[in-house]
């Protein structure tokens, strides 16, 4: 079913990953698309690298800073 999210505050509550059990996971990804794929190493490399992006903004928006902003805001 659809949920709106109408602030922050709310978005905030719905998220409740623990940074920590998700710590590394960039390198597993990265490990798993070139050991189990026929995937160019280039393309691994740059999923895994947007997946740390998104755990380094996930991370951020747990310490309340507004990812949505630019980073001059954070």
């Amino acid at each position: 079913y659809l949920y709106y999210i109408k602030n922050h505050e709310e978005m905030h509550e719905l998220i409740s990953v623990s940074i920590d059990k998700i710590s590394g996971f960039d390198s597993d990804v990265e490990q798993l698309l070139k050991e189990y794929t026929d995937m160019p190493k280039e393309r691994a490399d740059k999923i895994a690298d947007t997946v740390k992006q998104k755990i380094e903004y996930l991370t951020l928006f747990q310490e309340g800073k507004k990812i949505w902003r630019k980073k001059e805001y954070w």
